[in-house]
């Protein structure tokens, strides 16, 4: 039996990688229509000014290195808009121009473009501008304030997440249907779960993702969180709390499937899934971040092609794997 392995992206079907990225970007245009729903035009302001830096950034990198331009597959769109949704709504607008910079010159382009960059490109800027303003990339208004598009915000009245609550042993102010509409203190783009969940479904018709990941993924969430639960009413909730709560749904769905840094086999696409649930309850449960799944994607990264290489050997069962160099 023969294998290929080709470079990434990974598509396994019929359209091309701007149909791909276009297929993302539609699913999240409606939560950023949730998202200014919620909190007014700035979440527009941010998303704008985070795709046109990731734009701007890797047109500018490439024609200086004379290099064939790339804006044109889309995917600078989508990791712009990944990057603004992943941030409080009260951030500072040069904050996404930071984090555009570092996730297509630094993560993507650096390494050679798409299809090269080992890290996702923007689970790498949310890391570090959550490590370089802790406070600023942890604190959130309440679900309904509405704030200016271009004035950052100084006073406002902030919320509680429910990670932070369950971190303190306490139980959240929101409920389960609050939390599934997004009508809950988080990231701007990443809290209405029930359109995450009409998305990743709809992506998965159009096998823009597989199903092997976030299942594997929110599977073992929902298990550690049944096994060890945080919340005081109890393991069920706890469960549903985990799950719904955060940036887990959406890093599920939107970034730990992204085809150039998650696996392509079965068995590594479930033990990818696994170790990121893992990590990820490890470091909200024991680390001083709330949110531990942009981190556990960084660290599962790296362990792609490893993880792709256990799956090749048990499939092929001693059968020759062949390379092949675009």
């Amino acid at each position: 039996m023969r294998l290929f392995a080709a470079s990434s992206p990974h598509i396994r079907h019929g359209d091309d990688i701007k149909v791909t990225m276009g297929d993302t970007i539609l699913p999240l245009l409606f939560l950023l229509i949730v998202a200014i729903y919620y909190t007014g035009l700035r979440a527009l302001t941010l998303t704008a000014v985070s795709v046109l830096s990731c734009i701007i950034f890797e047109y500018l990198y490439r024609r200086i290195l004379g290099k064939k331009r790339s804006i044109g597959d889309m995917s600078a769109v989508v990791t712009g808009m990944i990057i603004a949704f992943c941030m409080p709504v009260t951030a500072p607008i040069w904050f996404p121009i930071i984090g555009a910079f570092f996730a297509i010159v630094v993560v993507k382009q650096l390494f050679g473009g798409l299809g090269n960059n080992i890290f996702n490109p923007a689970a790498a800027a949310i890391c570090l501008l959550t490590v370089t303003w802790p406070g600023t990339m942890s604190t959130f208004p309440q679900a309904t304030a509405k704030f200016s598009p271009f004035a950052t915000p100084v006073e406002f009245e902030t919320g509680v997440p429910v990670l932070t609550a369950l971190k303190n042993g306490t139980l959240p102010d929101n409920r389960p249907f609050e939390m599934l509409v997004g009508y809950t203190p988080g990231n701007f783009g990443t809290s209405a779960i029930l359109v995450i969940i009409i998305a990743g479904l709809v992506l998965l018709y159009r096998r823009i993702i597989s199903w092997k990941i976030p299942l594997a993924y929110l599977g073992t969430v929902a298990v550690l969180a049944l096994l060890f639960p945080r919340c005081p009413s109890g393991r069920l909730d706890s469960v549903v709390f985990e799950l719904t709560s955060g940036s887990l749904a959406f890093v599920a769905v939107f970034m730990a499937t992204d085809p150039v840094t998650s696996p392509v086999t079965t068995l590594g696409r479930l033990l990818y899934g696994f170790f990121l649930g893992l990590i990820t309850v490890f470091i909200r449960y024991f680390g001083i971040y709330p949110e531990g799944a942009f981190f556990a994607l960084l660290i599962m990264n790296p362990f792609v092609l490893a993880l792709d290489r256990l799956g090749w050997k048990l499939k092929s069962k001693g059968g020759r794997i062949a390379y092949e160099q675009e």
